[in-house]
Protein backbone atom coordinates (compact mmCIF):
# COMPACT_ATOMS: atom_id res chain seq x y z
CA UNK A 1 0.00 0.00 0.00
CA UNK A 2 1.14 3.55 -0.70
CA UNK A 3 2.89 5.19 2.24
CA UNK A 4 1.87 8.73 3.20
CA UNK A 5 4.77 11.03 4.05
CA UNK A 6 3.63 13.36 6.82
CA UNK A 7 5.22 16.45 8.30
CA UNK A 8 6.74 15.19 11.55
CA UNK A 9 6.77 16.89 14.92
CA UNK A 10 10.42 17.78 15.43
CA UNK A 11 10.02 19.18 18.95
CA UNK A 12 7.40 19.11 21.67
CA UNK A 13 6.56 22.80 21.17
CA UNK A 14 6.43 22.69 17.35
CA UNK A 15 3.04 22.81 15.64
CA UNK A 16 4.36 22.95 12.09
CA UNK A 17 6.94 24.40 9.78
CA UNK A 18 7.89 25.50 6.29
CA UNK A 19 8.63 22.87 3.67
CA UNK A 20 12.09 24.25 2.89
CA UNK A 21 12.91 21.99 -0.08
CA UNK A 22 12.40 18.57 -1.59
CA UNK A 23 15.63 16.60 -1.97
CA UNK A 24 13.95 14.06 -4.28
CA UNK A 25 11.64 14.54 -7.23
CA UNK A 26 8.59 12.57 -8.31
CA UNK A 27 9.65 9.26 -9.81
CA UNK A 28 12.86 8.97 -7.76
CA UNK A 29 13.55 5.66 -6.03
CA UNK A 30 14.35 6.05 -2.32
CA UNK A 31 15.82 3.74 0.31
CA UNK A 32 14.86 3.50 3.97
CA UNK A 33 16.52 6.37 5.86
CA UNK A 34 17.24 8.41 2.76
CA UNK A 35 16.52 12.15 3.03
CA UNK A 36 13.38 13.19 1.14
CA UNK A 37 12.84 16.81 2.11
CA UNK A 38 13.82 19.51 4.57
CA UNK A 39 11.49 21.38 6.88
CA UNK A 40 12.30 24.64 8.57
CA UNK A 41 11.08 25.39 12.07
CA UNK A 42 11.74 28.43 14.22
CA UNK A 43 14.90 26.79 15.53
CA UNK A 44 16.38 24.61 12.78
CA UNK A 45 16.20 22.99 9.37
CA UNK A 46 15.48 19.27 9.75
CA UNK A 47 15.53 16.46 7.18
CA UNK A 48 12.54 14.18 6.67
CA UNK A 49 13.82 10.67 5.99
CA UNK A 50 12.05 7.81 4.21
CA UNK A 51 10.54 5.33 6.66
CA UNK A 52 10.20 2.75 3.90
CA UNK A 53 11.73 2.11 0.49
CA UNK A 54 9.80 2.98 -2.63
CA UNK A 55 9.28 5.52 -5.37
CA UNK A 56 8.26 9.11 -4.66
CA UNK A 57 4.89 8.96 -6.39
CA UNK A 58 3.56 12.42 -5.66
CA UNK A 59 4.63 15.63 -3.98
CA UNK A 60 1.48 16.95 -2.29
CA UNK A 61 2.91 20.06 -0.60
CA UNK A 62 5.33 22.10 -2.69
CA UNK A 63 8.65 23.51 -1.49
CA UNK A 64 8.25 26.94 0.07
CA UNK A 65 4.86 26.20 1.62
CA UNK A 66 4.76 27.95 5.00
CA UNK A 67 2.89 27.09 8.19
CA UNK A 68 2.36 23.44 7.25
CA UNK A 69 0.78 21.74 10.31
CA UNK A 70 2.35 18.65 11.88
CA UNK A 71 0.89 15.39 10.45
CA UNK A 72 -0.09 17.02 7.14
CA UNK A 73 0.45 14.67 4.19
CA UNK A 74 3.25 16.23 2.14
CA UNK A 75 3.99 13.37 -0.25
CA UNK A 76 3.29 9.76 -1.16
CA UNK A 77 5.72 6.84 -1.55
CA UNK A 78 4.72 3.91 -3.74
CA UNK A 79 5.87 0.33 -3.32
CA UNK A 80 7.68 -1.01 -6.41
CA UNK A 81 4.61 -3.02 -7.49
CA UNK A 82 2.14 -0.10 -7.20
CA UNK A 83 0.98 2.31 -9.86
CA UNK A 84 -0.24 5.90 -9.63
CA UNK A 85 -3.83 4.84 -8.88
CA UNK A 86 -2.65 3.80 -5.40
CA UNK A 87 -1.83 7.45 -4.65
CA UNK A 88 -5.40 8.72 -4.93
CA UNK A 89 -6.73 5.71 -2.99
CA UNK A 90 -4.28 6.32 -0.14
CA UNK A 91 -5.07 10.04 -0.02
CA UNK A 92 -8.83 9.39 -0.08
CA UNK A 93 -8.57 6.82 2.73
CA UNK A 94 -6.55 9.26 4.83
CA UNK A 95 -8.99 12.12 4.27
CA UNK A 96 -6.34 14.18 2.45
CA UNK A 97 -7.56 15.64 -0.83
CA UNK A 98 -5.65 14.56 -3.95
CA UNK A 99 -3.80 17.34 -5.71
Amino acid sequence: MAYLIKLPSVAADTSGGTLHQWLKKEGDTVAVGEALAEIETEKAIVEINAEQAGVLGRIVVQAGAASVPVNTVIGVLLAPSEDASAIDRALAESGAAPS
